[in-house]
């Protein structure tokens, strides 16, 4: 039985010894007789797999670190999507609302604008009626009758 296992197990050292024949540039020369100690070889592979094994948590970490920055970054990212929304909601109501004020303005200048014709208006017709009474004080100074002075103030609708 332990014959047997041991028989087994030399095919696997032959096999390995075959192979570090076949590419010495991974193996020691002080590894033993031709270049070959399977105690060296098993430790190497031990020092691999931890190493694999370290490497791997590491990776697990790192892609851990990289979730929560992408899940940090998104939520962020959807912050100032929403403060822009925000904002943007904001602004379109102040342009409304500038938008409104300039409608009233215009309406607020149109009106200035009827009320200063209508002003001048009624002025034009005072200064002509002022005139008009200045022209007649003046005619009644000088002796003209006064049916032209009565037929003035019916013209001018005094």
């Amino acid at each position: 039985m332990l014959e047997n296992e041991v028989v087994e197990l030399k095919k696997y050292e032959d096999f390995l010894k075959e192979v570090m024949k076949l590419s010495p540039e991974f193996f020691d020369e002080s590894e033993g007789q031709d270049g070959f100690n399977v105690q060296n070889l098993i430790a190497k592979h031990d020092r691999i797999k931890n190493n694999k094994i370290k490497f791997e948590e590491t990776l697990d970490q790192i892609d851990q670190a990289k979730e929560f920055a992408v899940e940090e970054f998104q939520k962020y990212k959807k912050e100032q999507e929403e403060i822009i929304l925000i904002d943007t909601s904001k602004i379109y109501l102040l342009q409304e609302q500038i938008e409104e004020a300039n409608k009233e303005l215009s309406k607020a200048q149109s009106e200035i604008n009827r009320i200063e014709q209508k002003t001048n208006l009624e002025t034009s017709k005072w200064s002509q009626i002022i005139m008009a009474i200045g022209n007649l004080y003046t005619r009644a100074k000088e002796g003209k009758e006064m049916r032209e002075l009565v037929y003035i103030f019916q013209v001018c609708k005094i």
